[in-house]
This record gives structure tokens, C-alpha cells and sequence, in this order.
């Protein structure tokens, strides 16, 4: 399965991102359907996948554009993320 980013704005600004975030929607396809659709909201509200020390991680862009706040971002991935943590985690792991 073949997924895009679904945010062509956030893509254009950074090509690699983008390119992540297609390859996590199909990993998490082939996981979880509902891990995938719920993804694919958070890219659309403008999420983004940030390189740490440690890996990637999921980040709000609070924006115009993005989320209102971080405390809206805080509670949707508690109430939609956090219950995939485990296999959100070992997907992030693998970028």
C-alpha cells in the first residue's frame, strides 16, 4: 500500500519529513488500520516528525496552520495515540 503525505504545505517545506510520514502511514497500515487513519489526522491538523537524540518523535506545529495549542495537541494523543503507544513506538524506532 501506498500512502502521501497528506499535508502537500509541510511537504514542500521539508521534502525528508514528508517522505517519513508516507513511509509511517503505510508501515502503520500493515499494523493497524486504525493506528493509520489516526496518523493521518494528526499529520492533516500538522503534526510533525521531529529527529531527536533518540529518534523520531511526533510533535505539534501550533500554527495558524497547525494546532491551536499544545494542550489541544496533549489531548487528542492521549485520547487516540496513547492507547497505540507500543506499536507507535517500534514504527518510530524503525525510521
Amino acid at each position: 500500500t501506498v500512502f502521501c503525505d497528506p499535508r502537500e504545505d509541510l511537504a514542500a517545506e521539508n521534502p525528508e519529513e514528508s517522505y517519513w510520514w508516507s513511509w509511517l502511514l503505510a508501515e502503520a497500515w500493515s499494523v493497524s488500520r486504525e493506528l493509520a487513519v489516526t496518523l493521518h489526522g494528526f499529520r492533516c491538523q500538522g503534526s510533525r516528525l521531529v529527529k531527536t537524540e533518540k529518534g523520531y518523535v511526533i510533535k505539534p506545529e501550533v500554527s495558524e496552520r497547525g494546532w491551536q495549542s499544545a494542550e489541544e495537541y496533549q489531548a487528542a494523543r492521549d485520547k487516540y495515540l496513547v492507547p497505540h503507544r507500543e506499536q507507535l513506538t517500534r514504527l518510530l524506532r524503525k525510521l
